[in-house]
């Protein structure tokens, strides 16, 4: 399963912890560079990069995250 295909059944997710608000910049079932992930693909990622820079906030990571893959499917 990916993060999609949870589409808004915060509930039912294993990265809702990872969430913002529903339907806030950081909505991760809708958020292009990262819906196509597993949720243990994104945890693990997530959970690397908290490692390496643990004063990032969860904003940060998730927009670090966004820019790296996003970039990927661009090009």
């Amino acid at each position: 399963m990916i993060i999609a295909e949870y589409n808004d059944h915060c509930g039912d997710c294993k990265v809702a912890d990872y969430c913002d608000e529903p339907y806030s910049d950081i909505h991760l079932c809708y958020n292009p560079g990262i819906c196509d992930m597993s949720p243990e693909n994104f945890k693990k990622l997530y959970n690397n990069i908290q490692c390496k820079h643990p004063k990032w906030s969860k904003r940060k990571i998730l927009k670090f995250l966004t820019d790296i893959y996003g970039a990927e499917s661009e090009g």
